[in-house]
């Protein structure tokens, strides 16, 4: 109590306010919330100021809303340290952040960008830069789809109401959906793609010989976030998927979870995301179908993780509302943590959709499903490794991999040559011919071009590229370079 009074008092110096709130927030320290104006930068630097001495550091603020004066209040989030060095290796620490942060290198890069008051918030326009990252990620979840067994298919960003009071979204899930009236009927934009998985699967009669039944989209789904809670790339309106889901029997579950968890792990991997935690999500409140199948999804998954010998955690009542999951979180580059595969079991949503397949005994039975997604939104993945490579992609994911800077208009027909042989082996490249050669490179460098080759008169009598990456120099045949390359880019090194 007598931090938030000491906090309170440096506020009172410098506003007329009057505490409203105070508590902590896991993850952004303690805060309060005030009764006063718009607060300003200049009036932060004021109060930091004043609490410097006590070793508090004023992390953040911004609007809020009080319930219990139902009006638009100002929360600042503080942090308090035990010494000077550790607030000032924090301070650091949230610099280096904040050259980092997507929101800034996104339009930096010409990557993407919002436009809010023309297209609304959380609706990011992608440009052609950000567009290639977008594909390359989905052309590597591809892949990775082949090598498990699914096959792709295409859904409606719509459909009437009816399909989401079967599945239950409508009850459960309304308030995060987009809603209309046309006709006298009621539709919804797609929040979840799984009901319409179900529907191509009871499309027409299938048998045991069928199952397991894997099923894959690249969907952008549409879910109603707070202005609030609205984010950049990482919490936004359209959110595209990689989802998947597989209808099969209870003896095909571990041997298929076993793989996807592998699959994920591996992944994650390519991306230099290597400190995993892993967290079993319990049974929450609001959730359908019967308990004791519940506590028998949730023993399943305690199984399965046991058996393939990954330490976990139990969250309790944080699963989806028709069955328990399997959240992996990744650590970035920055040390924070990020959710990114949610494996989802379902005893519900088949039974609710009447999904059968006809077993060996002739018999109609009901099979059970699992849902997830390996990257999870495509958006909020994008965020975390714009941040976690600091806009400096690996090749393979690099908007535009080689820079060919000719050192004079003598050498522009060689550079433009080579453009073409490596456009023709599919590598992205370009020619940078204004401004000096150092002008060139430092161009190169804040567009964070993974290689820039230099061609003069030496280069070409020696038959050799100099090439620049990441500020060292080297010298390499054409051929040897072009050959490398693919397969740095092939092995998405």
């Amino acid at each position: 109590m007598e931090l938030y009074k000491k906090v309170f008092c440096a506020v009172k110096k410098f506003l007329d306010a009057e505490l409203v709130e105070f508590g902590e927030k896991e993850g952004k320290g303690f805060y309060i919330d005030i009764d006063s104006r718009v607060l300003y930068k200049e009036d932060i630097e004021k109060i930091q100021k004043e609490l410097e001495k006590d070793l508090i550091l004023i992390t953040s603020f911004s609007s809020s809303f009080s319930k219990k004066l139902n009006k638009a209040t100002q929360r600042i989030y503080f942090k308090v340290f035990n010494s000077e060095d550790e607030m000032k290796n924090y301070i650091k620490e949230i610099e280096e952040a904040k050259k980092r942060d997507h929101r800034f290198l996104g339009p930096q890069l010409d990557l993407f960008h919002f436009e809010e008051e023309i297209i609304g918030s959380g609706l990011p326009l992608f440009h052609f830069n950000g567009t290639i990252i977008r594909n390359e990620l989905i052309n590597f979840i591809r892949e990775i789809n082949e090598e498990l067994g699914f096959q792709e298919v295409f859904t409606p960003h719509l459909s009437k109401v009816e399909l989401w009071k079967i599945s239950g979204h409508y009850e459960k899930y309304r308030d995060k959906m987009f809603l209309w009236k046309e006709d006298e009927e009621e539709f919804g934009l797609k929040a979840m793609n799984c009901p319409m998985h179900l529907m191509i699967f009871k499309f027409k009669v299938r048998s045991y010989r069928d199952l397991p039944f894997r099923i894959a989209e690249f969907a952008t789904v549409y879910r109603k976030e707070q202005s609030g809670e609205l984010h950049g790339l990482s919490r936004v309106w359209g959110i595209t998927q990689d989802d998947h889901h597989v209808i099969l029997t209870l003896d095909q579950l571990k041997d298929e979870m076993k793989r996807i968890i592998e699959k994920c792990l591996f992944v994650y991997e390519k991306f230099g995301l290597k400190d995993v935690k892993i967290k079993l999500s319990a049974r929450p409140d609001e959730y359908i179908g019967s308990i004791e199948d519940w506590n028998f999804a949730e023993e399943k998954l305690k199984e399965i993780l046991e058996e393939l010998n990954i330490k976990y955690e139990i969250k309790e009542k944080e699963g989806a509302f028709y069955g328990p999951k399997i959240d992996f979180d990744a650590k970035d580059v920055l040390g924070r943590y990020w959710q990114l595969t949610t494996i989802q079991l379902d005893f519900n949503l088949p039974r609710r959709f009447e999904i059968t397949y006809v077993d060996r005994d002739g018999k109609r039975k009901i099979p059970i499903m699992i849902h997830f997604a390996i990257l999870g939104s495509i958006e909020r993945f994008m965020s975390l490794i714009i941040e976690h490579f600091g806009g400096r992609f690996p090749t393979w994911l690099a908007p535009v991999q080689v820079a060919i800077l000719p050192l004079s208009q003598k050498y522009v027909e060689e550079s433009l040559n080579l453009l073409k042989e490596l456009k023709e082996k599919k590598i992205r490249a370009k020619i940078l011919e204004e401004g000096t050669i150092e002008y060139r490179v430092r161009e190169a460098e804040i567009q964070k071009i993974p290689y820039v080759v230099v061609i003069g008169k030496k280069e070409i009598e020696e038959n050799v590229l100099t090439i620049r990456k990441i500020g060292k120099l080297f010298t390499m045949k054409k051929d040897e370079f072009i050959s490398n390359l693919l397969k740095e880019i092939a092995n998405r090194e």
